[in-house]
Protein backbone atom coordinates (compact mmCIF):
# COMPACT_ATOMS: atom_id res chain seq x y z
CA UNK A 1 0.00 0.00 0.00
CA UNK A 2 1.38 3.38 -0.92
CA UNK A 3 1.09 5.92 1.83
CA UNK A 4 2.02 9.56 1.40
CA UNK A 5 2.61 11.61 4.52
CA UNK A 6 2.20 15.36 4.61
CA UNK A 7 3.57 17.84 7.13
CA UNK A 8 0.11 18.67 8.48
CA UNK A 9 -0.48 15.09 9.57
CA UNK A 10 -2.82 14.19 6.72
CA UNK A 11 -2.24 10.80 5.13
CA UNK A 12 -3.09 10.09 1.51
CA UNK A 13 -3.48 6.46 0.49
CA UNK A 14 -3.17 5.30 -3.09
CA UNK A 15 -6.63 4.64 -4.52
CA UNK A 16 -5.40 1.60 -6.43
CA UNK A 17 -4.35 -0.07 -3.20
CA UNK A 18 -7.76 0.58 -1.65
CA UNK A 19 -9.47 -0.79 -4.75
CA UNK A 20 -7.43 -4.01 -4.57
CA UNK A 21 -8.18 -4.35 -0.85
CA UNK A 22 -11.89 -4.01 -1.62
CA UNK A 23 -11.73 -6.72 -4.27
CA UNK A 24 -9.78 -9.03 -1.96
CA UNK A 25 -12.23 -8.38 0.89
CA UNK A 26 -15.16 -9.30 -1.36
CA UNK A 27 -13.33 -12.55 -2.15
CA UNK A 28 -13.15 -13.37 1.55
CA UNK A 29 -9.63 -12.26 2.49
CA UNK A 30 -9.82 -11.22 6.13
CA UNK A 31 -6.43 -9.54 6.01
CA UNK A 32 -7.71 -7.18 3.32
CA UNK A 33 -10.84 -6.45 5.36
CA UNK A 34 -8.65 -5.55 8.32
CA UNK A 35 -6.51 -3.29 6.12
CA UNK A 36 -9.64 -1.49 4.89
CA UNK A 37 -10.40 -0.79 8.53
CA UNK A 38 -6.98 0.82 8.93
CA UNK A 39 -7.56 2.90 5.80
CA UNK A 40 -10.83 4.17 7.24
CA UNK A 41 -9.17 4.99 10.57
CA UNK A 42 -6.57 6.99 8.67
CA UNK A 43 -9.34 8.88 6.90
CA UNK A 44 -11.15 9.59 10.18
CA UNK A 45 -14.12 7.36 9.32
CA UNK A 46 -14.15 5.40 12.59
CA UNK A 47 -17.68 4.02 12.30
CA UNK A 48 -16.96 2.45 8.93
CA UNK A 49 -13.60 1.17 10.18
CA UNK A 50 -15.36 -0.55 13.08
CA UNK A 51 -17.60 -2.35 10.60
CA UNK A 52 -14.55 -3.70 8.75
CA UNK A 53 -12.89 -4.76 12.00
CA UNK A 54 -16.08 -6.46 13.23
CA UNK A 55 -16.50 -8.44 10.01
CA UNK A 56 -12.87 -9.60 10.11
CA UNK A 57 -13.20 -10.46 13.81
CA UNK A 58 -16.29 -12.56 13.10
CA UNK A 59 -14.20 -14.47 10.56
CA UNK A 60 -11.70 -15.22 13.34
CA UNK A 61 -8.97 -12.69 12.55
CA UNK A 62 -7.43 -11.96 15.98
CA UNK A 63 -5.76 -8.69 14.98
CA UNK A 64 -9.18 -7.23 14.13
CA UNK A 65 -10.57 -8.54 17.38
CA UNK A 66 -7.87 -6.61 19.24
CA UNK A 67 -8.76 -3.47 17.25
CA UNK A 68 -12.38 -3.69 18.34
Amino acid sequence: MRVRHYNLGKVEIDNRAVHHYQIAAMMGRVNARNNLGYVDVGNGNYHHAMKHFMIAAKWGFRVSLNNV
